[in-house]
């Protein structure tokens, strides 16, 4: 139950501007290398930082002010930050908007997601995100979601197993 019920804190933020946040940032989150308190300080202290035009035309900086630049893979992420903006900009919203241009329904925004090229968006990161605005109420009034079919790795098996949700008659070898 509570492990999936769990509010999470949007640090006093607008249902906007916690998906602009985490739209922007999810495919820059390498290894749980961002937390959201963090970045909504960032925003609070300058929101023009997570424009999307700004974001494209200077993704370079946007790195920089969410502080991944001494992480790896920098050139990665700057490619990321411009290719999702440019996302955006091709269906003309913003991240919060974005679900509108996809009929409500979270199922084809995911696969429209996962299909841009080089956003960083493949399908873990696309299903948190996702999983995200539900949870948080962000989006409302969306359809699809039974549809999303998310593969198991192994942090889930590992819950599965320990909370007996899972049980299996061989042992499991994990790298």
């Amino acid at each position: 139950g509570r492990a999936f019920t769990e509010v999470y804190d949007t640090c006093g933020l607008t249902n906007r501007e916690v998906c602009q946040i985490r739209f922007l940032t999810a495919n820059q989150d390498f290894n749980g290398s961002r937390n959201f308190a963090d970045l909504a300080e960032r925003y609070k202290k300058d929101p023009s930082a997570f424009s999307v035009r700004q974001i494209n035309s200077d993704p370079d900086a946007f790195i920089k002010t969410i502080s991944v630049t001494k992480l790896s893979q920098t050139d990665k992420r700057a490619s990321y930050a411009k290719n999702i903006t440019q996302f955006l900009i091709d269906h003309g919203a913003e991240p919060f908007d974005i679900i509108d241009c996809f009929g409500r329904d979270v199922f084809r925004f995911r696969e429209a997601l996962i299909a841009y090229e080089g956003a960083g968006y493949g399908n873990k990161k696309t299903d948190m995100f996702i999983r995200d605005m539900i949870v948080l109420g962000v989006w409302t009034n969306v359809t699809g979601f039974e549809k999303i079919d998310v593969a198991s790795d192994v942090n889930t098996i590992k819950i599965a197993l320990k909370s007996g949700i899972l049980n299996c008659e061989i042992p499991l070898v994990s790298s």
